[in-house]
């Protein structure tokens, strides 16, 4: 280490010309180079550590989108509490929050969802009923008229 302190020193204290400083920045970027393609061939050459050193890479970039995406989310989440509670001062409702509008608007779509199944089982219990006395079942008023089976012209 002083040998290549001592070498430093002398070399900062003589002037190199642009040729010699041209010179020693190739001579540490082919160095660099062969550093890097010796640590490339070394990784190629092993499938075990290529796929291990792949394999880490998806896990860090995964683990960064998601960190990300939750960050982005959080803000945009903040963004709108902020932005609704203003509104809901502004025109008058001092008292309501992002929260209680939420849950409110959960309670009334589930509310709908229930009707809806209602429907649907009022809907199933008609047609399994008209299945079963099909002769009672009146034609809708839009309904074509039966075709005649004689065929007549």
């Amino acid at each position: 280490m002083r040998k290549r302190k001592q070498e430093k020193a002398i070399v900062e204290e003589t002037p190199l010309t642009h040729e010699q400083r041209i010179e020693q920045l190739y001579e540490r970027l082919v160095v660099r180079r062969a550093s890097e393609l010796s640590g490339l061939m070394d990784l190629v050459k092993s499938r075990r550590n290529l796929m291990w050193v792949n394999f880490l890479a998806g896990v860090a970039r995964g683990i960064g989108f998601f960190v990300g995406v939750s960050l982005l989310g959080a803000v945009a989440v903040g963004i709108l509490a902020f932005t609704f509670e203003k509104t809901a001062r502004t025109l008058g409702f001092r008292d309501l929050t992002l929260k209680q509008a939420v849950r409110a608007a959960y309670m009334k779509f589930d509310e709908i969802q229930h009707d809806l199944d209602e429907v649907k089982a009022e809907l199933e219990d008609a047609r399994k009923e008209a299945a079963l006395h099909p002769e009672e079942a009146a034609p809708p008023p839009d309904a074509p008229p039966a075709p005649d089976g004689g065929g007549g012209r």
